[in-house]
């Protein structure tokens, strides 16, 4: 799937292989999903759920399996996304006079290799919230949200 992201000189279309979103609770991943562009299937991780911590390493990376998308809902997520500028969110978004409250962080993969780290402590990009319902309508969950 493409997406576009900004280069130093131009802007360029790239594929996004997967998203990954976690959420905190007391330091330690309570919830994360990710969001396959390139198999378009979207899974669950639920700490609340399981007793121990996932597995990177097992089958499914995990993850419990959620859904496969359609064609359009991908299509349709990635324009959205682009729109609201999530490529282009800044690395870190802390607030630091908040001790504890939400810790999260969002992956983004690509296909050439490139990764993208995205993290925060009680603090958000402009379009958090615009993004969270682009993720809701793919997803049918409020993925942004703990």
């Amino acid at each position: 799937m493409l997406f576009s992201r900004a280069n130093a000189q131009k802007e360029e279309k790239v594929r996004i292989d997967a998203i990954y979103v976690c959420h905190y609770h007391i330091f330690r991943p309570w919830l994360e999903y990710k969001i396959d562009i390139k198999n378009k299937s979207f899974w669950k991780y639920d700490a609340s759920i399981s007793s121990k911590e996932r597995n990177g390493s097992t089958k499914n990376e995990g993850y419990d399996f959620v859904e496969n998308f359609t064609d359009d809902k991908v299509v349709s997520f990635l324009s959205d996304a682009d729109k609201n500028g999530f490529n282009s969110w800044e690395g870190k978004y802390n607030n630091l006079n908040i001790d504890g409250g939400h810790k999260w962080s969002i992956m983004i993969a690509f296909h050439d290799g490139t990764v993208k780290h995205i993290d925060g402590s009680n603090q958000y990009p402009k379009t958090w919230e615009k993004m969270n319902l682009t993720f809701k309508r793919l997803t049918g969950e409020n993925i942004l949200k703990m």
